[in-house]
């Protein structure tokens, strides 16, 4: 509200209610702002196979960018420690052996926006969308919100090089925290940075095993990418090795912010 010098009120500003209709869902929602988001405000979603480093670039963009990072496997499992209706729906999806469903997942993403500091922060979609009925969903779930994806950045590696990469890399089971023996080992050898915790090595890390991933990855994602570059938001991060692929992802975002 906004009022003049004699107290009498000259202006409102306006909230819409919005209805969520994903899929077969159709639920009325808590009252959302959709102004206009802050302008400069990068809001991004990115895309790298298994070992290109996709992680540790979504680290650097945090720290260095403020930016938020949205993770659809972590808000589904505080979904289920809130012990929410929608916490408990995603429990007995998973409890049941399925992949929980694309509608619930926009529903969790949603429920996020609520918060004002999407309109005005950096943030980026980490691990969704991997579907083009996915991104389908969430391009209509952003143009409801007024909060369209400004940028999709694809990290894009020579396969030679992500498996050389892969043969060295030790996983926190925990956290899912990655550590290379080359390229960015533990302070601790074999031990988690956080936790102090025991590092593993998977055992589809083999060279062989890696090629084939990827090449599904590549058959899977390729749709995917087509689909951004349609709407010419689609960004190539040539990344060779990690500092090489930072550099080329700062210059992106200078060109679009």
């Amino acid at each position: 509200k906004v009022w003049n010098r004699r107290g009498l009120l000259v202006a409102t500003t306006r909230r819409t209610r919005s209805v969520s209709m994903i899929g077969n869902d159709t639920r009325r929602w808590q009252s959302t702002d959709v102004s206009a988001p802050k302008k400069g405000q990068l809001r991004l979603m990115i895309m790298g196979a298994p070992g290109s480093g996709k992680g540790t670039q979504s680290e650097k963009l945090q720290r260095d960018y403020k930016m938020f990072a949205i993770s659809t496997g972590q808000l589904l499992r505080q979904e289920i420690e809130k012990n929410s209706e929608l916490g408990r729906n995603v429990e007995k999806q998973m409890k049941g052996g399925g992949l929980v469903s694309d509608d619930i997942v926009l529903q969790v993403i949603k429920s996020q926006f609520q918060d004002p500091k999407w309109r005005s922060e950096h943030w980026l979609l980490d691990g969704f969308p991997r579907t083009i009925k996915q991104a389908e969903g969430l391009d209509e779930l952003l143009q409801q919100l007024n909060l369209p994806l400004t940028a999709a950045l694809y990290v894009k590696v020579d396969p030679s090089v992500i498996a050389d990469r892969v043969k060295d890399r030790l996983v926190h089971p925990g956290s899912g925290r990655t550590y290379n023996l080359i390229y960015s080992p533990p302070k601790v050898p074999f031990r988690d940075d956080i936790t102090g915790e025991p590092l593993v090595q998977r055992d589809d890390d083999k060279a062989e095993v890696v090629l084939s991933r990827l090449q599904v990855y590549q058959t899977s994602t390729q749709p995917l990418l087509d689909y951004y570059q349609q709407r010419n938001i689609l960004h190539v991060v040539d990344s060779p090795n990690s500092d090489v692929g930072y550099r080329n992802m700062q210059q992106i975002l200078a060109r679009i912010s």
